[in-house]
């Protein structure tokens, strides 16, 4: 399952950035690349999950918040509730 949110912005120069977020959930693990940043998490690594004022936080052990993403990645509730069930089947 890979999932792309492509936000377009300003900067001060009045110059467009585009910053992406790909959502990628890989054999046992969730892929985050946002722009050029990649980060790899376990499936058995997660802790919690809380989907909040349209971003989903994602967290390790102890609390500690391994990414946000935007909710804007997903179509529609559905291809949501798809990724949360699967999330949620692996998790120890």
């Amino acid at each position: 399952m890979e999932l792309r949110h492509r936000l377009k912005d300003k900067d001060s120069n009045n110059k467009y950035l585009y910053n992406e977020t790909i959502l990628k959930l890989k054999n046992d693990k969730i892929v985050i690349l946002k722009n050029d940043n990649k980060s790899e998490l376990s499936f058995k690594d997660i802790s919690n999950i809380i989907i909040y004022k349209k971003r989903i936080f994602i967290f390790k052990e102890n609390f500690n918040i391994f990414a946000i993403v935007p909710v804007k990645v997903f179509l529609n509730d559905s291809e949501k509730n798809k990724f949360l069930n699967i999330i949620k089947g692996n998790l120890c």
